[in-house]
């Protein structure tokens, strides 16, 4: 019932079931129907996150301009988005279209995150990504920060899982520790036991590291 897929999964994520298909068309279920959608909403949320972590200031078309075919291409798509979604949404509430065009732009926005001056500079533009993806909010979509929903998935999918984040938090203490003394053989080890328990580590450059747990489907 709605209680336990709640206890299970954050409410966007059932919101993105639901939203993904046409209300008149039937909604398929399975197993991993609510799982799949939350690794579509983890998509958006962590487009939104990597766009958000690019440094740079100032005019958004001027930096798109100096950056080249990839930043102008994001730009055109991140201002055509709002109303592009609008139009899917006047199409016999096609929130089916609208969601693809919202990947798409977000699509576009890990790409340009990926490129080496972005990281620098890219910030003007990426931010006017963001905020286009932000019209999905009247949907119930994009609504928590992607803090709050990392911290939502912890919560909720680490019980579904059976693990708990203590006993994560100690495996990934003692990998940091293997790697501290350099015992490259055991942080291997570790980083596989948590990856088959579903749990996905990433490694900063200042020697610390995050862990998540995994949404892909």
């Amino acid at each position: 019932n709605l209680q336990d897929a709640l206890a299970q999964f954050p409410a966007e994520a059932l919101r993105m079931f639901y939203l993904q298909g046409h209300y008149r068309s039937p909604l398929p279920w399975s197993d991993t129907s609510l799982v799949e959608a939350l690794a579509m909403l983890a998509r958006l949320m962590e487009a939104t996150e990597v766009g958000l972590t690019l440094a740079g200031e100032g005019d958004a078309e001027a930096t798109a301009q100096q950056l080249g075919p990839e930043a102008t291409g994001l730009l055109t798509l991140a201002r055509a988005f709002p109303n592009a979604l609008a139009a899917a949404l006047r199409d016999d509430f096609n929130t089916a279209a609208g969601l693809g065009l919202a990947f798409e732009l977000a699509r576009a926005l890990n790409r340009f995150a990926n490129l080496k001056a972005a990281k620098k500079r890219g910030g003007p533009v990426a931010r006017v990504a963001v905020e286009a993806l932000h019209a999905l909010r009247p949907l119930g979509l994009l609504l928590a920060t992607p803090e709050a929903f990392q911290a939502e998935v912890k919560q909720k999918r680490l019980a579904a899982l059976g693990l708990t984040a203590a006993a994560i938090e100690a495996l990934v203490a003692e990998r940091l520790d293997a790697r501290r003394t350099q015992d490259w053989a055991r942080a291997d080890q570790l980083r596989d036991s948590l990856s088959e328990r579903g749990i996905v580590v990433m490694d900063g450059a200042d020697g610390g590291c995050e862990w998540r747990v995994r949404l892909t489907t």
